[in-house]
């Protein structure tokens, strides 16, 4: 590779702590260092990596950005559910609801109004926790929930207190 006069290589950081990354770094004269949190399958704290990434040869005032683990959920598949139960599953895995009312494309296979055919991010992208997910859910009236039918009876009656 061609490294000019007094460049520098980024080093492999990833699996460290801050700390450590931080010393590592500093250890080969890169001292203008910031964090970002990203999504990722190491655990919360750990390292992910630097832009630019190890390997590459820079100027020792190059500023480098550690890319720390947020941890990591995977966005869970709720295509065909409906709206409550995509709630559910979405606030049990640490995420947020965001509804989007759209209609899907031809052949998505849900057509039912109120029923998810698609998110943004899709299902299994590993986001950070507390990330909000786009849920379009087919537009239109839903339909009632099976069983008898409530609205031809009259409320019960109370007796008067006469």
């Amino acid at each position: 590779y061609n490294k000019k006069q007094g460049q520098v290589t980024v080093p492999r950081v990833q699996g460290l702590s801050v700390d450590a990354a931080t010393k590592r770094l500093n250890g080969v004269g890169l001292h203008n260092l910031t964090q970002k949190t990203v999504a990722s399958s190491l655990p919360q704290g750990q390292v992910q990596g630097t832009n630019p990434p190890a390997g590459t040869s820079v100027n020792p005032d190059t500023p480098i950005v550690l890319l720390v683990s947020g941890g990591g959920v995977a966005v869970p598949g709720i295509v065909g559910d409906d709206k409550n139960q995509a709630v559910t599953t979405l606030n049990g895995a640490g995420l947020v609801a965001n509804f989007v009312p759209l209609a899907p494309p031809p052949g998505t296979g849900v057509t039912t109004p109120g029923l998810v055919w698609k998110t943004t991010p899709s299902e299994g992208k590993l986001v950070l926790p507390g990330t909000p997910v786009k849920v379009h859910v087919v537009p239109g009236a839903v339909p009632p929930p099976p069983g008898p039918a409530s609205s031809s009876r009259s409320p019960p009656r109370l007796p008067s207190g006469r």
